[in-house]
């Protein structure tokens, strides 16, 4: 998006990985020790500031009655955001009087910035405009040391990572929350997705269970948002294919047609990445689920309980 730094929320400033350094892993800048006008010394002119200092762009904010003050520290434009938990943050400030605003902000961001996580910022809507003498001159700049790994035990740990994956006869990798943590997503990626796998030869069997919908959703309330627009799944991977690599899709639509999907994957094209689209009914479920379901539906259409 082209919103740019200025339009800051009171309640959303954590947006545009707050946590993310630079290559280097120093955050520094120079400190001026001008004076700044009065206009100009708010805390939400400070927050904007210190923003822009650890290389934030962008900033997401939903307008509301209570932070339009704080929002229109510079004209521009507004967009909405998938709003953060605050039991999801590693520090939360709360500002409710100017004299503590600087420190629980510096805080706050330098936390960030240490943890590589979220941090949540609350200001009070009346706040943000009034000049005060904390704000009058530059703020200390940030400087954090940069992270050093230990480079012996990296290599150990990538060497009994490698030694475990190849072991392994069908090796399943899941990616968790401390990948972004640790920088590591766009390493992680990238192996599950189907271009990748064909660049690098990947030789996989993937199974698409295509049911038009969410059978296990019907059983337990039926409407029109259970059916989904259903795709050409193998068409997709072979436009992704493109002629480049080896690449074998089918769609199989009863026993016989699996089966015989089945040896080809594992016999004439066991050279190629294999997609196998299996088109089921939209009603093919076991008779456990569906008494499941019928159990969830009575319990969801149960009268509230007398207050």
């Amino acid at each position: 998006m082209d919103t740019k730094i200025g339009a800051v929320d009171a309640c959303h400033v954590t947006c545009n990985d707050v946590g993310s350094l630079p290559h280097n892993g120093v955050v520094s800048t120079i400190q001026n020790s001008t004076l700044i006008g009065s206009a100009d010394s708010t805390m939400g002119r400070h927050l904007a500031r210190r923003l822009v200092q650890i290389g934030v762009t962008d900033v997401f904010s939903v307008p509301g009655d209570f932070n339009l003050t704080l929002g229109s520290i510079s004209e521009k434009r507004n967009i909405d955001d998938r709003e953060p938990s605050v039991k999801a943050t590693v520090n939360t400030a709360v500002v409710n009087y100017l004299e503590d605003a600087h420190e629980l902000i510096d805080t706050a961001i330098s936390t960030a910035l240490k943890e590589s996580k979220p941090v949540y910022i609350s200001i009070s809507c009346n706040l943000p405009a009034i000049p005060h003498p904390t704000f009058s001159r530059e703020p200390v700049p940030f400087f954090l040391s940069p992270r050093l790994s230990n480079q012996m035990g990296l290599e150990a740990a990538v060497e009994a990572t490698a030694e475990l994956l190849n072991k392994a006869v069908k090796p399943v990798m899941v990616g968790g929350p401390k990948l972004r943590v640790a920088k590591a997503c766009e390493a992680f990626v990238t192996a599950q997705d189907v271009s990748t796998m064909l660049r690098c030869g990947q030789k996989s069997i993937i199974f698409l269970i295509n049911n038009g919908g969410y059978t296990i959703e019907v059983e337990i309330h039926d409407g029109p948002y259970n059916v989904i627009k259903n795709w050409n799944y193998t068409g997709l991977v072979d436009a992704i294919h493109n002629g480049e690599g080896k690449c074998w899709t089918t769609k199989v639509r009863c026993e016989e047609e699996l089966t015989e999907a089945i040896e080809t994957a594992t016999g004439a094209k066991k050279d190629c990445l294999c997609f196998i689209e299996v088109i089921v009914h939209k009603d093919d479920t076991s008779k456990e689920l569906l008494e499941w379901g019928s159990r969830v539906s009575a319990a969801n259409s149960r009268p509230p309980n007398p207050q």
